[in-house]
């Protein structure tokens, strides 16, 4: 790697914010491991941290670092949680802002704001807590048909999603859905390629196209069982149309505030017109992660990416 993109780093310390308490802790350590590893690798003074409880933020302070580096999916790493502390504590850390990475988390809010912003996205209708939902169940059964998609408003990596194919079974899984996670939606379901954008920087990277190998879609076993899934970097999508999904990918990413790296999700129907589904501000950064993967087909090395996301970080 070029001495002189690793050179700002030389005497700062990274401080790697992993862990947390959401259900997507584990992934969050694999991805805290791979970064602070990187960051060795490259001779930058890192720590590791595992952010287990509330209680821990103050321990966080003592270590002093000039960035961190907040790998950390879900709640409180992509909800502005984290973000907010740091920027009552003068750190310095990578990644989205305080309301990029809200609204990055709330689906409801991302589908209205792209709606308002002319990037295509899906049909849904959202489901509050304690909300009666029958009637939302046959709502979208009359405007969608079947199958319909069901999944919570805040969670990640497709945590609480399921596809559901009939309206007796729709009505019984919204019931156990509201009840696990509260806020819910219900959408339409698009058949057809599931790709995904990485953002890096003001650029949008090469189209990710994933194909699961024996999951109906992309879910947490397709997404982190290493061969559940081939990806196929850059998609099978024409010249012409990846460029202008990729345009409207960075538009996605801009329009909630999103900044410095992130990925949105899309599904390409067999009209080949892209439907968006959500963007992620802290993806994941493990071995089968997407973001890498696609870093790649540019001559981004793993290590390369974390740099250059750290020093987008140091640069707040």
């Amino acid at each position: 790697m070029n001495e002189d993109l690793t050179s700002p780093l030389k005497d700062k310390r990274v401080l790697v914010c992993s862990g947390g308490w959401s259900s997507e802790r584990e992934i969050s350590l694999l991805s805290g491991r791979n970064v602070f590893e990187a960051l060795r690798r490259q001779g930058i003074e890192a720590t590791s941290f595992d952010l287990k409880s509330p209680e821990d933020l103050p321990r966080l302070l003592k270590e002093k670092p000039d960035v961190v580096f907040i790998a950390l999916h879900g709640r409180p790493g992509e909800d502005g949680t984290i973000q907010g502390f740091c920027e009552i504590a003068g750190l310095a850390y990578t990644g989205s802002g305080v309301e990029g990475s809200a609204i990055g988390m709330d689906k409801w809010v991302s589908k209205w704001i792209f709606a308002r912003n002319d990037i295509p996205t899906t049909r849904f209708i959202p489901l509050a807590a304690g909300e009666d939902y029958a009637d939302t169940v046959h709502k979208a059964a009359a405007e969608f048909g079947f199958p319909v998609v069901i999944k919570p408003r805040f969670e990640g990596s497709s945590v609480g999603v399921h596809i559901i194919h009939e309206e007796l079974s729709l009505l019984e899984q919204t019931r156990k859905l509201q009840a696990e996670f509260g806020d819910i939606m219900l959408e339409e379901f698009i058949s057809g390629m599931i790709g995904t954008a990485g953002i890096l920087g003001n650029n949008a990277l090469p189209l990710l196209e994933l194909v699961p190998k024996t999951r109906e879609f992309y879910d947490y076993q397709a997404k982190y069982t290493k061969g559940e899934t081939e990806f196929i970097c850059p998609a099978r999508i024409d010249a012409e149309n990846a460029t202008k999904i990729r345009e409207l990918a960075l538009g996605a990413f801009r329009s909630i505030g999103a900044r410095h790296f992130g990925r949105v999700d899309f599904m390409l129907a067999e009209n080949s017109q892209p439907k968006f589904l959500e963007v992620n501000t802290i993806p994941g950064l493990t071995d089968l992660s997407d973001l890498p993967a696609e870093a790649s087909q540019i001559g981004i090395s793993y290590d390369e990416l974390i740099i250059r996301i750290t020093l987008m970080g140091l640069e707040r």
